[in-house]
């Protein structure tokens, strides 16, 4: 096959891909719907069906016809082709939808991706700020949002809690929340935010005051994080922000 056959197929499939709007297509699908002069060229019968090749046999025909925006993403026996990187792929989703009732909902909406690469990409989006969760009622909501200054995640082991529960408000209160924290933590630098809250036992307006004034002075980082690996109770008992973010999980920074 000449290079002008080959940049014919790779224009197609570019073209196919901008027309798309989920903004990937299936590579049998992709096939399929080529031209009967395409189908032919790339050693394919006129009126092949999906049942009639694989998947694997379909790239290794396209493959070396494909330029570098076009980025393949193989899921099972199932490859698709997409121009978008896996964050835009989410994003492009969430804002056609304005917003998603579940994690899973919006998953299932990215088909591309396998489950681990979609909590690993929709946790750095959450902690970039460019994707929030708020709620309506007991159910975490999915949408765009804009940026929030965040720090990295990193993995927080859920251990025992020790109780401090002091009952009424004091000057000591930042103090309290330290000891809790390093209670919980057991030497982590970050903790989740639901164990401090319990550990502490205070009322909500007591709590979430605390976490307003602290965070003002710099003296914690709150983190988010993919509420979809949690209870409800203990979403509901993290940190939802002014501005409808959620967050999961804190860090003392000291001043």
């Amino acid at each position: 096959m000449d290079k002008s056959s080959g940049q014919i197929i790779n224009q197609a499939v570019v073209k196919a891909l901008q027309k798309e709007k989920n903004g990937y297509l299936n590579i049998k699908s992709l096939i399929t719907g080529f031209p009967v002069e395409l189908k032919i060229t790339l050693g394919f019968e006129k009126n092949i069906k999906a049942k009639d090749f694989t998947a694997k046999e379909a790239l290794k025909r396209l493959n070396s016809h494909l330029d570098k925006k076009v980025l393949v993403y193989s899921k099972g026996n199932l490859i698709y082709l997409s121009l978008d990187s896996k964050d835009s792929m989410i994003l492009r989703k969430l804002e056609q939808g304005k917003s998603f009732p579940t994690f899973k909902v919006l998953r299932k909406n990215v088909a591309p991706l396998l489950k681990d690469d979609f909590t690993q990409v929709l946790n750095d989006l959450l902690l970039s700020g460019n994707v929030k969760c708020t709620f309506k009622g007991d159910n975490p909501i999915l949408s765009l949002a804009g940026q929030v200054s965040s720090q990295p995640s990193e993995p927080v082991n859920l251990i025992e809690e020790v109780s401090v529960n002091p009952d009424i408000e004091t000057i000591n209160d930042p103090e309290l929340f330290h000891a809790a924290l390093s209670n919980s933590g057991k030497g982590r630098r970050m903790v989740y935010l639901y164990m401090v809250r319990r550990n502490l036992n205070w009322s909500r307006e007591r709590f979430d005051t605390l976490i307003r004034k602290l965070r003002s002075e710099y003296r914690i980082q709150l983190h988010g994080g993919d509420p979809s690996i949690m209870t409800e109770d203990q979403v509901r008992d993290s940190f939802m922000d002014e501005r409808g973010v959620l967050h999961i999980s804190v860090s003392w920074r000291g001043k």
